[in-house]
């Protein structure tokens, strides 16, 4: 199933078109893939770039789960167990925090070009898709995200690209081709 191509902007990166392929491709006729039909390997050129939070619903926060080397290597360090809004400027926790909370409440995607934010380094230019998805049941209780970050010197937060030109996307219905033979 090639239904990446519609959902994204043609010029969106190879490793995120990869990942949504992926994604529409493990439904199984349900809305939402389950974690457990995630396979490494359908994706290996975009694992170090992957990431995973769980959503705590209690809380309304994200706690990584999986994080790539490529974004450990942003944050300068293993981001596995630390929370979300503690690696953003707090200036963007709460809009960015909310963007999250939308993909899991309605569900939907989130797509973003632009600015890329970390505590440990200056914004940087990048592109994240970011995907819901369910542990059991049929709610989304974890986002599957993919970032990537370049590092071009031309950038900076002052060109007036501070937040990222974010697009939400409605999570299209399952084909009913791709539900399980009974």
């Amino acid at each position: 199933m090639d239904d990446a191509a519609p959902i994204l902007p043609s010029s969106a990166d190879r490793r995120l078109q990869l990942v949504l392929r992926h994604w529409l491709d493990i439904r199984k006729g349900q809305r939402l893939p389950s974690r457990a039909d995630l396979d490494p390997l359908a994706i290996w050129d975009a694992l170090p770039y992957v990431w995973m939070c769980d959503y705590l619903r209690d809380s309304h926060r994200f706690r990584f789960r999986l994080a790539g080397e490529e974004l450990n290597f942003f944050h300068h360090g293993n981001l596995v167990g630390r929370y979300l809004d503690d690696l953003i400027p707090i200036k963007f926790r709460k809009e960015i925090n909310n963007n999250y909370l939308k993909i899991v409440k309605t569900p939907c995607f989130l797509y973003a070009e632009g600015a890329i934010h970390s505590l440990t380094r200056q914004a940087v230019r990048g592109e994240r898709l970011v995907l819901p998805l369910r542990e059991t049941g049929t709610e989304a209780s974890l986002i599957l995200g993919i970032t990537i970050v370049s590092y071009a010197p031309d950038f900076s937060d002052e060109t007036g690209a501070a937040t990222p030109n974010t697009r939400y996307i409605p999570v299209p219905n399952p084909c009913l081709c791709d539900a399980p033979a009974d």
